[in-house]
């Protein structure tokens, strides 16, 4: 089993995304609004354990991104392209993560 590891949004901050991917997003209804953090990793797990055994303290805050740009993939799927400070922030997030992952032990 492979799985993602998503930023998922408050229901209350997705309203208008939630809105927009409900008549264009064949997925909308299947995850909500989110950011992939880590696509599935062939080699590795992203077990639960992962997350509490990670030090997250030196990482910036997610609570507040913005996004500049939307791009329309293949005719219905909607992709919000973040802003210069929000796209450094997910960048950090992202580089931790997959350093961690890629030091744990194989599965």
């Amino acid at each position: 089993m492979q799985r993602d590891l998503l930023l998922i949004t408050t229901a209350e901050s997705a309203k208008g995304i939630e809105e927009v991917r409900l008549k264009f997003d064949p997925l909308a209804k299947k995850i909500p609004a989110h950011v992939t953090l880590l696509f599935p990793e062939p080699s590795k797990a992203i077990v639960p354990e992962f997350l509490k055994n990670l030090s997250t303290t030196e990482l910036p805050a997610l609570r507040s991104l913005q996004f500049s740009q939307v791009i329309v993939h293949d005719e219905m799927y909607l992709w919000l392209i973040p802003n210069d400070e929000g796209r450094e922030k997910l960048a950090k997030w992202r580089e931790v993560l997959l350093g961690a992952l890629m030091t744990q032990e194989p599965n």
